[in-house]
Parts: structure tokens; C-alpha cells; sequence
């Protein structure tokens, strides 16, 4: 999703990284490379 909130592209889940110390998982997505700074957040589709 752009910052609007629209779907901007498919994306895919690589890896989740657990959390250490602050409790925060990191989630690294594969996105078209053009798209990388105009896609801001994930929605997940089940």
C-alpha cells in the first residue's frame, strides 16, 4: 500500500525476524524494485 492506501503492487513475505530485545518483529517483503520507496505498508491476504 501506498501512504493514500492503495494497493500499489503484490508483494511476498521472505523472512520474519524475531525479536531480541525491543519485542519487534521485522518483516522483509520482495517488491518490485521500481516500487520500493512508493510502497510504505503491507497488507496481508490470507
Amino acid at each position: 500500500l501506498n501512504r493514500v492506501g492503495e494497493l500499489v503492487s503484490k508483494g511476498k513475505v521472505v523472512k520474519v525476524t524475531e525479536p531480541m530485545n525491543d519485542k519487534t518483529r521485522v518483516v522483509h517483503v520482495e517488491v518490485p524494485r521500481p516500487l520500493v520507496m512508493e510502497i510504505r505498508t503491507i497488507r496481508v491476504v490470507k
